[in-house]
């Protein structure tokens, strides 16, 4: 759903929040802020209170900055691997956005989503009325 409200807090390692902001779904359902961190350790906090049709979820994930993000010109389809730091020869570059169990979605810098799970990575097909991460067939 779009429009919907996404709470994000960032905090440091000593726990000293750097980032608290409210961001809203797109028409694809999700939620994008652009960080701007130095270099360190970070703790971000997702939030989704929920609606009618979606039960709330909160997700925390650890974040390492190891240096500033370099811009590129030279080449016209690089990718920042800064901010895709995982690589499979299956999609490319990719980040973890969410994980579930023992289950991952990951976004590719395309801005395409996929499911990482025991036996290889699978299409995503959104979330389910609780919040569950639902995926498709594996990709070849």
């Amino acid at each position: 759903m779009s429009k919907e409200i996404v709470n994000i807090t960032v905090t440091d390692k000593k726990g000293k929040t750097v980032v608290d902001d409210v961001v809203k779904t797109d028409t694809k359902g999700k939620a994008k802020l652009d960080l701007n961190l130095k270099k360190g350790k970070y703790t971000v906090n997702v939030t989704y209170g929920g609606n009618e049709n979606h039960t709330g979820n909160t997700t925390a994930q650890k974040l390492t900055i190891k240096e500033k993000a370099k811009k590129t010109t030279s080449k016209k389809n690089s990718v920042d691997t800064s901010a895709y730091p995982d690589y499979s020869p299956k999609v490319g570059n990719y980040r973890l956005i969410e994980s579930q169990q023992e289950i991952g979605l990951i976004e590719t810098p395309d801005g395409n989503n996929y499911v990482i799970t025991g036996d290889g990575i699978r299409t995503y097909e959104g979330h389910d009325s609780q919040g569950h991460i639902e995926f498709g067939p594996t990709i070849s």
